[in-house]
């Protein structure tokens, strides 16, 4: 192992934390993007309609009033935000650290390949449900990681294999363009069995159809995602080892 790496693991987590967010927005800065952080008002949300609609339930869980908490919270910060066109969605410049000073609670997570309580946890149900609808629209996705682990059984799915979109505060972000010639926003409602998400648009927004295929071997799956029939990513997931 390597002095850099060494000295890397010694640093502490809010230390190597803050590095990782000065790094990104130095990056940011050097590409001058745009990013959306402006509600919309009464006027503009006016204009817009909901062209695209995704729905997913909640599942029941030991765990569950203190997802809803994190799904609540993190759906205020990124409900009713205008993206102009051109301009970028990243899911962690609107939501900030999911923090218990923010009101977070603990709720299950993927943590360094195994299941445990973080606080924060859940949040990747509301990055993957707004990163299918930002596929279904066609939006250009510049950032968008998924799980390493599939932990789920089929009848367990709130989403399809493939449709996920993890998320860590500093590290990886849900970011994608608004390519479309119009401004969008989303809305959200959680209730405690079901989570919605809808995008508005002051224009109709074509919708493409999204489906995923998959290549079973040993203990890895290969999905790919097709956009109409295209491929357009293959990801690697290892199954339901937890």
């Amino acid at each position: 192992m390597g002095v850099r790496n060494i000295v890397a693991r010694l640093l502490p987590q809010v230390w190597k934390l803050q590095w990782k967010l000065w790094c990104r927005n130095r990056s940011d800065r050097i590409q001058r993007l745009d990013f959306a952080a402006s509600k919309t008002d009464s006027q503009v949300a006016a204009t817009h309609q909901f062209f695209l609609q995704e729905q997913q339930p909640i599942r029941p869980g030991a765990a569950l009033q203190n997802k809803l908490i994190n799904l609540r919270l993190g759906a205020a910060g990124v409900h009713h935000v205008i993206i102009q066109a051109n301009q970028v969605f990243s899911f962690w410049k609107l939501i900030g650290n999911p923090s218990k000073k923010n009101g977070f609670a603990k709720s299950r997570s993927i943590v360094n390949g195994k299941l445990e309580p973080e606080t924060g946890g859940g949040l990747c149900q509301l990055s993957g449900i707004i990163y299918l609808l930002a596929l279904r629209a066609g939006l250009s996705i510049i950032e968008r990681h998924h799980h390493s682990i599939d932990i789920y059984q089929e009848a367990e799915r709130f989403t399809p294999l493939g449709a996920d979109a993890t998320v860590a505060y500093g590290y990886k972000d849900l970011r994608f363009i608004n390519n479309l010639s119009q401004s969008i926003y989303f809305s959200f409602l959680v209730e405690p069995t079901k989570l919605s998400a809808n995008l508005h648009s002051c224009e109709p927004v074509p919708m493409r159809l999204i489906s995923f295929t998959y290549d079973f071997k040993d203990e890895m799956v290969a999905v790919q995602t097709l956009a109409d029939g295209v491929p357009i990513s293959v990801r690697q997931y290892r199954r339901n080892v937890l």
